[in-house]
């Protein structure tokens, strides 16, 4: 990692490091890329830009939590060349620690600023929308259901909750609480959805499901965040 960590969506096609070997047949260095990014969502993408390049990429596929942990601790000896993360949560101490790089000018120009590292050090490749999923059967969308998040505190919501605290995502929301709302704000929403007993589950995946369960039992519905598109 001569340069340190560079992620170069528009270079590498949104490459992904796993623990496979390498894609392509062409001569060199192999391109080595981490990512977060799911393999069913990736591989894809890896495969044309090695089939259209010719250059061998080699894969490694984990969490975001592990792939920044493992580039901490390898610091300037890392292999990677590519990070490609599935949320935002670890660029910041990867910038810290100076092991991310800054891109080259004509891949910032491409991304609205808005979407990218005051830095320049990344890109955001996908948007992606807060969604409330809930049960059709039991709540009325224009009459029960709140305007705003920070509303899910209302008391008549105590045992209706189901969240991920564990998952990046969750975590991205109550980071994005923290900077629009305020420190003390994004605290005091949480010991509210705290004191509503909301119901713990692994992963998006499973509230979605534990939605439609309940849907098809006529149980009582569950207002629930999930990213749309994203598992």
């Amino acid at each position: 990692m001569a340069a340190g960590l560079v992620l170069a969506l528009a270079l590498a096609l949104g490459l992904v490091l796993a623990g496979c070997g390498p894609l392509g047949g062409g001569g060199g260095e192999p391109l080595v890329v981490y990512s977060s990014r799911t393999q069913n969502l990736v591989h894809p993408l890896l495969e044309e830009f090695a089939r259209e390049t010719g250059i061998d990429i080699r894969v490694r596929y984990a969490s975001t939590a592990e792939l920044v942990a493992t580039l901490l601790e390898e610091g300037e000896k890392s292999p990677a060349d590519v990070l490609y993360l599935s949320d935002p949560g670890g660029w910041g101490a990867l910038s810290q620690a100076g092991l991310l790089a800054r891109l080259p000018q004509d891949i910032l120009d491409k991304v609205d600023a808005r979407f990218r590292s005051p830095d320049g050090e990344w890109v955001g490749v996908s948007g992606r929308s807060k969604v409330i999923v809930y049960n059709k059967d039991t709540i009325d969308p224009e009459r029960d259901l709140p305007d705003s998040v920070l509303d899910f505190t209302d008391p008549k919501w105590k045992g209706r909750i189901g969240w991920a605290p564990s998952h990046g995502e969750w975590q991205v929301l109550v980071t994005a609480i923290r900077l629009t709302q305020g420190e003390e704000a994004a605290r005091r929403w949480l010991e509210g959805i705290q004191a509503n007993e909301p119901k713990e589950y692994p992963n998006l995946i499973s509230i979605v499901q534990a939605v439609a369960d309940l849907a098809s039992d006529r149980g009582v519905g569950h207002p629930l965040y999930r990213p749309r598109g994203e598992g």
